[in-house]
């Protein structure tokens, strides 16, 4: 069993900062950073009071002493891990992304072993042999997808600018000139039909 050391304010806040600096880096998470820098996650946790809120804050609903310090450098690294995870994510994403795109070269080691008299395993022959993965096509098809929208996509939209006129030669009459004209017709359209 550990031995528990009694930290002062100012080692508990330094401890503190390097928990929140690793964990802000968006490798580690937080349990991690703890165990780098030798604090248990618990006594963190205490020390951080994740569960205040910001009324809590101004009411001064907290324990005294280096919490509001802590409790800042954890609401701090927690904004900036969210970041930083991301950022690395994508990252990882494009390597990767490009890795099945181009293909890969990987080396192979076979091993070639054979028991003696005395049951042991001896070595007898070492391979190293170079492969390569050839690129992926659905990984290139998605990139294409996504950096060139307009040459490659599943559906091609087409749009036409511009507006149709239709021009029947009474455009330049007014409302009673075309309800005259309408008259008209209809007058020689109903005397056609008479005869």
């Amino acid at each position: 069993m550990k031995a528990k050391v009694k930290l002062s304010n100012a080692e508990k806040i330094k401890r503190a900062k390097q928990i929140c600096l690793l964990y802000s880096s968006g490798e580690f998470t937080i349990k991690s950073s703890c165990e780098a820098v030798g604090v248990d996650y618990s006594t963190f946790q205490h020390w951080a009071q994740p569960h205040l809120t910001e009324e809590d804050l101004v009411l001064g609903k907290f324990r005294r002493g280096f919490v509001l310090d802590v409790h800042l450098l954890y609401k701090r690294s927690l904004i900036e891990n969210n970041i930083n995870y991301k950022l690395l994510l994508k990252n990882s994403a494009r390597q990767s992304l490009l890795d099945r795109i181009t293909g890969t070269e990987y080396e192979e080691v076979q091993k070639e072993e054979n028991l003696n008299e005395m049951g042991k395993i001896i070595p007898v022959k070492i391979r190293r042999i170079t492969k390569r993965s050839l690129p992926d096509v659905s990984a290139i098809i998605f990139a294409l997808k996504s950096l060139d929208k307009e040459n490659f996509q599943d559906k091609m939209t087409h749009s036409i600018n511009g507006h149709i006129s239709i021009y029947t030669g009474f455009e330049h009459l007014t409302l009673s000139e075309l309800e005259d004209k309408k008259r008209e017709l209809q007058d020689q359209l109903n005397s056609d039909n008479d005869c």
